[in-house]
């Protein structure tokens, strides 16, 4: 599928009223207690209270951060700042160049070792339940961290997705593991990129067999992003969607799996099914799934009367080298992708991330944003950004920096008051 490209959606320049500092960039840095005692004097510094109204940077005062003023660095791609926080620098216009924000990621939602760092929301809209799952974990496998992303968008009943969430991403990591383990002279005959897409492969088979077994009544579709070291896999059964933004160009990393698709149809027919309006015996409107039994006709009580299944869970794999280039990939089920482009998709996601930079906020005012468009499905979607490197230093924007700068010589006016 082709992606299309527009220009991107930022956010609005401060006003011309507002005060607006030099171009230097404001970094707090959390001193140690030891540290506010020795550059004060004091053992404690205390904001002034005669002021009705304190902010955040008043705030920081009393925890020891200190500001320091340093050349403003280039930057385009989101990158964390902290442990606890994350700097994404998306200035790509002039009235925007000024701007590089602050994530607060929630614990568990970074990968040092992968550089990458991730936001994951999921809303029922107006429909009564919510069939959505994800799962969003990591392991170690032959000392290398293995992060997984899966979406799975259930239909019929939420039994299918709670299963994909529960067991898919174990068995990834099992067949994983057992490929590590064979002997090196059998792994240097394929690539890791090879050996990577088989696991999958073999692991999404094994779980629909699962699934099928224990005759679960429902159905779900899945789209799942595994990276190892700089290599993305992407996974996809079904029409839920992944999105790649590289320099705030959308990419389209995986095709809808439904009866109108030709090569899909084709092999519905080859397989004596029969699609009504566009649907197959026009009632499922997915080709490939998880679950969805009555449609596994290959392997059922009428395997005779057909030749194969009509709908079958072998996903398409795409495997991505990530580069400098790329910001993040949004993994979205067809409630996202039903309202919004592609382009918009990663729009919006910029913006936001230009705005506040806060992944999670981003994830979850992109769900909100689409029920608001009115999608009449549930939402779900996963952001994965990559490119975060760790810092010590948390930028913030030149406006709150002012702020930050009067802040600061409040606490030093009270400092030296303690002090005398």
């Amino acid at each position: 599928m082709g992606c299309q490209t527009s220009k991107d959606v930022l956010p609005n320049s401060p006003s011309e009223h507002e005060q607006r500092p030099s171009l230097s960039q404001i970094f707090l840095h959390a001193a140690s207690k030891q540290q506010a005692r020795d550059d004060s004097g004091v053992g404690a510094h205390r904001a002034p209270t005669s002021d009705s109204h304190r902010d955040v940077f008043s705030i920081f005062g009393e925890h020891g951060m200190t500001l320091e003023a340093v050349a403003s660095p280039s930057a385009s791609n989101c990158s964390p700042a902290s442990p606890s926080g994350s700097v994404f620098s998306t200035a790509t216009t002039a009235s925007d160049t000024e701007r590089t924000l602050v994530l607060h990621r929630p614990a568990g939602q970074y990968f040092p070792q992968l550089r990458v760092s991730y936001g994951a929301y999921s809303d029922t809209g107006i429909r009564k339940n919510n069939e959505d799952r994800q799962a969003t974990t990591s392991r170690k496998v032959d000392d290398d961290l293995v992060a997984y992303f899966g979406l799975y968008d259930g239909h019929g009943g939420p039994e299918v997705a709670e299963y994909l969430a529960e067991k898919l991403h174990e068995n990834v990591f099992s067949h994983l593991q057992k490929a590590t383990n064979e002997p090196e002279s059998a792994r240097s005959m394929q690539s890791a990129d090879i050996v990577l897409s088989e696991v999958v492969r073999t692991a999404y088979a094994a779980t629909d067999e699962e699934i099928f077994k224990q005759e679960l009544p429902s159905g779900s579709t899945a789209v799942s992003v595994v990276i190892r070291g700089s290599t993305a896999l992407v996974s996809s059964v079904g029409d839920s969607q992944v999105v790649l933004s590289t320099n705030g160009q959308a990419k389209d990393m995986c095709i809808a799996h439904t009866p109108d698709l030709s090569s899909e149809r084709d092999r519905i027919l080859k397989a004596k099914g029969q699609i009504s309006k566009g649907r197959i015996y026009g009632m499922l409107g997915v080709s490939r799934a998880f679950g969805d039994i009555d449609f596994k006709t290959g392997r059922g009580e009428f395997k005779n009367r057909f030749n194969g299944d009509l709908v079958c869970a072998t996903p398409d794999l795409v495997v991505h080298e990530i580069k400098s280039q790329d910001e993040f990939m949004v993994l979205g089920c067809d409630g996202l992708y039903d309202v919004m482009e592609p382009q918009d998709v990663v729009n919006f996601v910029r913006a936001k991330l230009g705005l506040h930079g806060n992944v999670q906020h981003a994830t979850e005012e992109l769900v909100s944003h689409a029920i608001a468009l009115g999608s009449t499905d549930n939402v779900s979607a996963i952001i994965v950004c990559f490119n975060q490197d760790e810092q010590e230093v948390v930028p913030v924007t030149p406006i709150e920096a002012a702020q930050a700068a009067e802040a600061q010589k409040k606490l030093t006016a009270a400092a030296t008051v303690d002090s005398v």
